[in-house]
């Protein structure tokens, strides 16, 4: 009589420690935010304008709540899934080019070690760095592909994430090799959206 030899899968989920900050830091801005309702609202200057800026930064904060009590990565016999807070990734060995580990990615005042999974179509197929997850556990994971014959490149260095993508072009994606232009990008779309609600709410002010 056979029995089931499946093996196990391994899930890593985000530390404790990640989660907390990130909670933490999300706490800070609600309540930011709600100071600034309270404080627009004792001088009247409550505007519609000011309803949206909370609404972006509720918005903001959930989602990055849920991200990280929510992702997770699990694999299990050549089977790999990587979980956010609204999508999933699931791929399986056949789909991996090879895997490229860091020692050390820079993003300005903070490093992390980091574990991409480069795929043959998607190149954007998994990623992990030391921030949200343990080192063992990024260990273990690359000793598990490297089993399987996925080729690895490791850098032993510390990068910026621009000599990075100028040696894995597409890894990164857009937004996170090109932040500043992102972020003239998103602050006009910004002004623009705040602008036109801005005015809807005073034009009624001048047609009385």
């Amino acid at each position: 009589m056979s029995q089931d030899q499946t093996t196990p899968s391994t899930e890593f989920r985000v530390t404790t420690k990640a989660r907390a900050t990130v909670l933490a830091s999300m706490l800070v801005i609600l309540l930011m935010g709600t100071l600034l309702l309270l404080l627009s609202s004792a001088l009247g200057q409550l505007r519609p304008i000011t309803f949206c800026i909370f609404a972006v930064g509720l918005v903001g904060s959930a989602y990055a709540i849920a991200f990280a009590a929510r992702s997770r990565f699990v694999f299990r016999d050549g089977s790999y899934r990587q979980q956010f807070a609204l999508m999933t990734h699931q791929f399986a060995v056949a789909d991996i080019e090879k895997i490229v580990a860091v020692d050390a990615i820079n993003y300005g005042l903070q490093s992390a070690a980091h574990l991409f999974i480069v795929g043959k179509l998607d190149r954007h197929l998994g990623r992990l760095n030391d921030v949200m997850y343990q080192r063992p556990q990024m260990e273990l994971l690359i000793n598990d592909l490297v089993s399987r014959g996925v080729p690895i490149e490791a850098l032993h260095e510390r990068l910026t994430v621009k000599q990075f993508d100028t040696r894995f072009p597409g890894v990164f994606y857009w937004w996170e090799s090109h932040r500043v232009a992102f972020m003239l990008l998103t602050g006009l779309a910004a002004l623009i959206v705040f602008g036109i609600i801005g005015a809807v709410s005073i034009i009624p002010l001048f047609t009385r």
